[in-house]
């Protein structure tokens, strides 16, 4: 009974984003035990082959917008705010600046900071 418990335990404290081996007492089920394992493994690369597909569709997804929004920000400064191609451009690289000085000077992350820098990156060039 006392392997059963070990071999739960070390089942309960899998993490997927752990590159760590699954570690099961020896017991007399050895088939039992490789399949266990084999089915972690198999799970865990399963695991990475998603988080890896999100990574790359949220970045396909991020540049068209960003320059989507980019564009329709400075078409709307060139464009109804009639200040011409050179102020816009003025203008553009002082919003990406500031933008830029507060992500960077932030502790963490604010959303709404990156957001603007990867906007302002594409306002009227």
């Amino acid at each position: 009974m006392e392997l059963f418990f070990l071999a739960l335990h070390s089942l309960q404290s899998i993490n997927l984003t752990c590159d760590r081996e699954l570690t099961l007492p020896n017991t007399n089920i050895q088939e039992l035990t490789e399949s266990v394992q084999n089915l972690v493994k198999s799970n865990a690369s399963a695991y990475q082959q998603q988080k890896l597909f999100t990574e790359n569709a949220s970045h396909e997804l991020q540049a068209p917008i960003a320059i989507t929004l980019g564009e329709t920000f400075g078409d709307h400064i060139i464009m109804t705010l009639n200040y011409g191609y050179a102020m816009s451009l003025v203008i553009a690289t002082l919003a990406f600046g500031l933008v830029l000085i507060i992500q960077l000077s932030a502790s963490q992350c604010i959303s709404l900071a990156y957001w603007s820098v990867i906007i302002a990156t594409t306002i009227g060039y």
